[in-house]
């Protein structure tokens, strides 16, 4: 696995500090979900290389 432009640390520090994304949960479309969900959705992102294209569209990723 390519080594990650941001850690774990800073992704965090962005959705849950500068966007407040926890304050999705307030709309009903999202009333289902919570950091728990977030975190997961991350995880699995990162795991499967997808952190880097979000990130950097042109990136390639190699396998």
């Amino acid at each position: 696995m390519p080594a990650p432009i941001l850690n774990r640390r800073d992704i965090e520090f962005f959705l849950y500090e500068m966007f407040d994304v926890e304050s999705l949960t307030s709309r009903e479309r999202y009333q289902d979900h919570d950091k728990e969900t977030f975190n997961a959705a991350i995880d699995v992102a990162h795991y499967n290389g997808l952190l880097i294209t979000l990130i950097n569209p042109k990136s390639r990723i190699l396998t």
